[in-house]
């Protein structure tokens, strides 16, 4: 247990935030293992990882609510043991549907529990963007070593290894939380908003970020599904990923050299845009380099955009509720998209999540637009 300003304490951060957004690296593979590996196709595989999903969404949802009476050097730790347990369990089993799905929601659970914990934690931090940057930018080299070995390992083993891999990564979060993560519920100074309502501004910026990382989930889950269906080869496929990994090194820390100097909405507006547009080009019928530049990039737009916003919202909502929520606001989105995503591609096809994507995006940047506007009085006011 640490001082919220103290390194330990950071990297405790850091490492709870890498465990809990593990779907984002993990999702190609994860819905590929399920998929290909064990054989239960695309709706069912979509299905379980959606599971894990709802899982976190839930548990993140009460655990917000009720932020700052929790004893978070406690809650972290145990969440993240226990999605150990449960990830280990099922590579210990023959794949059966309603045994995983049972687990895969326990996980989820045990997950959302620690990683609201955690964000919430963050957002009471003197600098709630440069430590969620740093966590991201850590996540970014996880995300490298992952994909790097993850789907090799998988590859020249079995595909109950993922659960391994996965069950090894939450008990190294929850050593690292027992032992260095903060007491303090609040960092010094910072006023007790906890009764206090959460702006509107606050509750249109949630939705977009909802809208957003659904789009995320619903192109992502599908990357390395889309990659081998146009027939461009595992070895072309598992180069994009592991590209990915290292693109996703760099655009937490640029979003945190530009602190102060763009506006977060704004930020939000063009990354809902050029997001929709990556998720059509990579869905498309198109050639591997087209595939492999959308694919590169797609993933990066969502963790520059979420900086700024996580930034945002803390500063907006002192409470720190809606850094709480980030895992509701982030996974409630990602959930319903492998499942959708797995009946879009089986019914109509992979060029449908491009254009699903599409449409969500239209209402997401309806939304910072709307959000963008609430904040110009307060602009101006601090202007005169």
């Amino acid at each position: 247990m640490s001082s919220m300003k103290s390194h330990s304490a950071t990297i405790a951060l850091v490492f709870g935030h890498i465990a809990g957004m593990i779907d984002l690296a993990a999702l190609p593979v994860w819905v590929g293992a399920l998929s290909g590996g064990f054989g239960l196709g695309n709706t069912h595989a979509g299905g379980l990882v959606t599971a894990f999903l709802l899982g976190i969404v839930l548990a993140s949802l009460v655990v917000a609510r009720v932020f700052h009476k929790v004893p978070g050097h406690m809650l972290a730790p145990a969440g993240y043991g226990a999605s150990a347990i449960c990830l280990f369990a099922m590579s210990q089993l023959q794949p059966d549907f309603g045994t995983f799905f049972i687990l895969h929601a326990l996980a989820g659970t045990a997950t959302g529990m620690a990683l609201s914990t955690t964000h919430g934690t963050m957002g009471r931090t003197a600098n709630p963007l440069r430590i969620f940057a740093i966590g991201s930018a850590g996540f970014g080299v996880f995300a490298l070593v992952f994909l790097g070995t993850a789907p090799v390992v998988i590859a020249h083993t079995d595909p109950a290894k993922l659960f391994v891999i996965l069950a090894a990564i939450m008990a190294a979060a929850a050593c690292v939380t027992s032992a260095f993560f903060p007491k303090e519920r609040a960092e010094a100074g910072t006023p007790a908003h906890a009764a206090a309502r959460i702006p509107s501004v606050v509750w249109l910026v949630i939705f977009g970020v909802m809208l957003m990382n659904l789009v995320q989930a619903l192109t992502f889950s599908y990357v390395e599904r889309i990659g081998m269906a146009r027939g461009y080869g595992a070895r072309e496929v598992q180069l994009v990923l592991l590209s990915i990994g290292i693109v996703n090194m760099f655009p937490a820390l640029i979003a945190a050299a530009f602190q102060g100097r763009l506006p977060p909405l704004k930020v939000g507006i063009a990354g809902a845009i050029v997001q929709a547009l990556l998720s059509v080009m990579i869905t498309v019928p198109s050639d591997l380099l087209l595939y492999a530049l959308s694919s590169l990039f797609f993933a990066a737009i969502m963790i520059f955009t979420h900086t700024f916003l996580f930034g945002f919202l803390a500063k907006a909502d002192p409470s720190a509720r809606a850094a709480a929520a980030t895992p509701a606001m982030t996974m409630s989105g990602s959930a319903v998209a492998p499942l959708l995503g797995g009946v879009l591609s089986d019914v109509v096809g992979y060029q449908a999540i491009g254009l699903t994507a599409a449409m969500v995006a239209c209402v997401t940047v309806t939304l910072f637009a709307r959000a963008h506007q609430s904040t110009r009085p307060i602009r101006q006011s601090r202007a005169t």
